[in-house]
């Protein structure tokens, strides 16, 4: 291909298409600042709140792009995915958002809040959200310990928290999915969920361990009701949700973590399973 055949190939492939979504990030964006300052935070609002208008209606407007720019974020948008992620390294602690776009039947919300923390975790929650019709994802770009204010499930500030007010007011009846990770010797059984401080309902809790349990070969997967300790109680987005939504914390043991890592359809089954519940959820109070 000739130089000028590039150059023009190059100018024309839309800048969507350079690289492949991919949420994970490959470093940690420790030295930024923990939080956004009160301008950017009420910037930050109000371009998620336009850009889950923008994915249910399914209909990306320019301005979009031109916001997120301005504010130091990049903005793109690839196949059914809205990706919004840092630009400028002082947000760089901002995180990642993926949104799915168009009419799904369930709204599931995936949250991986310390990946750098909780190995894996970033990178299962991105295969469930690239395999399952999951409404939106979000994975932290900083560990939760940069500094006393980094840990996005006990900041009222953060961008995490600014997403789940946001998705909970715009989304109808929303199920919020955390995933997190726990190390050997904290419990034997292989996976704990809960519902945090939320008023989740303990058998939708059950249901969810039952199948957990049922998609990776019947490892031993408990409610927070007997593994108290990894239950969730402190988490801010929990007890925001508390009559409000229904939150699912599932604590992952390393072991799991490892093996759903290698195994992209149990990934897939999980997400799958999350939405059939939120859909069953959704049709018992009529709504479709």
């Amino acid at each position: 291909m000739g130089p000028l055949l590039l150059a023009l190939v190059l100018f024309t492939t839309p800048f969507a298409e350079a690289r492949a979504l991919d949420p994970v990030p490959s470093q940690r964006a420790d030295e930024a600042p923990s939080l956004l300052d009160e301008q950017d935070r009420q910037a930050y609002r109000a371009l998620v709140e336009d850009l889950t208008d923008a994915a249910l209606r399914d209909l990306v407007e320019p301005a979009l792009f031109e916001r997120a720019d301005q504010l130091g974020l990049s903005l793109r948008h690839q196949g059914s995915f809205l990706e919004l992620r840092p630009r400028a390294p002082a947000l760089g602690a901002v995180g990642v958002l993926l949104l799915r776009t168009g009419p799904l039947q369930a709204e599931v919300v995936l949250a991986a809040p310390h990946p750098f923390d909780d190995l894996r975790t970033g990178t299962i929650a991105w295969l469930v959200f690239e395999n399952a019709p999951v409404r939106a994802l979000f994975v932290a770009t900083q560990s939760r310990t940069a500094s006393d204010r980094a840990d996005p499930t006990r900041n009222p500030q953060s961008t995490l928290q600014i997403l789940t007010e946001v998705l909970e007011e715009r989304l109808e009846m929303p199920w919020f999915v955390q995933l997190h990770g726990f190390s050997p010797g904290t419990s034997a059984a292989s996976a704990v969920v809960s519902g945090g401080s939320s008023s989740t309902p303990i058998t939708i809790l059950e249901d969810c361990a039952d199948t957990l349990s049922a998609i990776v070969g019947g490892a031993d997967v408990q409610t927070g009701r007997r593994v108290p300790q990894l239950a969730g109680l402190q988490n801010l987005q929990g007890n925001y949700l508390r009559d409000r939504a229904h939150f699912v914390h599932i604590e992952l043991g390393r072991d799991l973590r490892e093996e759903l890592e290698a195994n992209p359809h149990w990934c897939a089954d999980l997400g799958e399973s999350m939405v059939n519940m939120a859909r069953t959820d959704k049709q018992h109070w009529g709504l479709r």
